[in-house]
């Protein structure tokens, strides 16, 4: 079920290395070096050989992540009420050669080459869900594929066709 638009923030682009203090872990540097934070001059360069090798790198100092602000549609599970972006998960599953995919069979790069048969849920389902829903259809096919159910189905047929050859006869 649709919830909301909303505006997040999400990574935009890889961390950079930037200086830091060595006392206070801030990043708040100034060119003279010197911490704005706690005013130390004990300035670390994240690249700084010494603390590589001495203290072991932590990469939650001397780097910052940009971010960028993007907007998505919130839908809560119809089965276990988790919330999910509606624009990374849809309400499709596709079939193909046997197998189950968990969306719309345009985003496959084959899509022209191979037959694919789209199936748009009736219900909002979180990938979760949908990943559940994708197995219990391929047990399910795995089930129908079975010598057991093929050899009733084989015997279902004979019988038909035997009545029906029968009823033509006493025509």
């Amino acid at each position: 079920m649709f919830l909301e638009e909303r505006i997040i923030k999400e990574k935009d682009g890889p961390a950079h290395l930037v200086h830091y203090c060595r006392n206070c872990k801030s990043k708040e540097i100034e060119t003279i070096q010197t911490c704005k934070k706690c005013g130390s001059h004990d300035i670390a360069n994240p690249l700084d050989f010494y603390d590589l090798k001495s203290k072991g790198y932590n990469d939650t100092y001397g780097t910052i992540q940009n971010y960028k602000e993007r907007k998505v549609k919130i839908y809560k599970c119809d089965l276990c009420g988790k919330e999910f972006d509606g624009l990374k998960t849809d309400n499709y599953l596709s079939y193909a050669d046997g197998e189950f995919e968990r969306c719309n069979y345009k985003c496959f790069s084959d899509s022209e080459e191979v037959d694919y048969q789209n199936y748009q849920l009736p219900l909002d389902l979180c990938e979760e869900c949908k990943s559940k829903l994708r197995t219990h259809l391929a047990i399910k096919l795995i089930d129908f594929t079975r010598d057991k159910n093929i050899q009733k189905i084989i015997k279902e047929y004979i019988d038909k066709k035997v009545i029906e050859q029968e009823r033509g006869e006493e025509r």
